[in-house]
C-alpha cells in the first residue's frame, strides 16, 4: 500500500500492484500509520526493538512443554520481555527500549553487543535459559504519548476508520479491537466505550 484517497463515492487504495476501489477502508498500518495518516498529524513515535532467540541449556526449566511461563523483567539492565522455548523455536527475549526510528529508516543490523546484553540478562536472572543463539530479529513498536491506542473514525472521511499507536501490546487486544473497527466501519458507531481512544484527544492537549 502506498496511499489512499476517499470521496463521497468510495475509497481508492493505491498499491504497488495497482489501485483497488472499496466502499470502506480500515487503516491499521502499524509503524507506517504516521505516513499513511499524515493529514492527521498524530503524535506517533516508532521505536526499534531487538529480540533474540536462544536454545535453553536447561529445557526442563525454560520450555513451554515443561510449564515455563512468559516473563517480564524490570531490572537494573533495563526492562525485558520474553517467552519460553517452544519446539525448535528458542526462548525469546527482547529489550523494551530502543532508538527512535521510522518504518523506512529502521536499523535492521543487530550488533553483537546487543545480543550479549540479552544473554547476560538471561544468565543473571534466568539461569539455564540461554544457550546457543538460534536467531535474532528487529521489530518496531509504535507509541502514543499516553501509551493508549488510537481507535476512531477519520475526522474528515466517514468511510475511513483508523487503528494505530498500539504501544507494543495491541496484539493482545486483537479480537475486541477487530470487532470495534468493524463496528465503526460498517455502522459508524460501536457499543464499546472508546471515547478515551479518540484521535482528537491529542489535538485538544496540543491546543491547551
Amino acid at each position: 500500500m502506498t496511499g489512499w484517497t476517499a470521496d463521497r463515492s468510495g475509497v481508492t487504495v493505491s498499491t504497488s500492484r495497482g489501485d483497488y476501489l472499496a466502499d470502506r477502508l480500515i487503516v491499521t498500518a502499524g509503524p507506517w500509520a504516521a505516513e499513511l495518516l499524515g493529514d492527521l498529524n498524530l503524535p506517533l513515535q516508532v521505536g526499534r526493538r531487538v529480540n533474540g532467540y536462544f536454545r535453553p541449556s536447561r529445557p526442563d526449566l525454560w520450555s513451554l512443554e515443561h510449564g515455563a511461563p512468559d516473563f517480564l523483567l524490570d531490572v537494573s539492565e533495563g526492562s525485558f520481555y520474553g517467552m519460553p522455548a517452544v519446539g525448535d523455536i528458542g526462548l525469546k527475549i527482547g529489550l523494551s527500549a530502543g532508538e527512535t526510528t521510522t518504518a523506512r529508516t529502521i536499523r535492521r543490523t543487530v550488533e553483537p553487543a546487543e545480543i550479549d546484553l540479552l544473554r547476560d540478562v538471561l544468565d543473571t536472572y534466568l539461569p539455564g535459559a540461554s544457550g546457543e543463539e538460534i536467531r535474532h530479529i528487529t521489530c518496531m513498536c509504535t507509541y502514543t504519548p499516553d501509551r493508549e491506542f488510537i481507535v476512531d473514525r477519520h475526522p474528515e472521511h466517514e468511510r475511513v476508520t483508523i487503528g494505530c499507536g498500539f504501544s507494543g501490546r495491541g496484539y493482545k487486544f486483537a479480537p475486541v479491537i477487530g470487532e470495534i473497527l468493524a463496528d465503526l466501519a460498517l455502522a459508524g458507531a460501536t457499543p464499546h466505550e472508546i471515547g478515551f481512544l479518540a484521535a482528537s484527544r491529542f489535538a485538544t492537549a496540543t491546543a491547551v
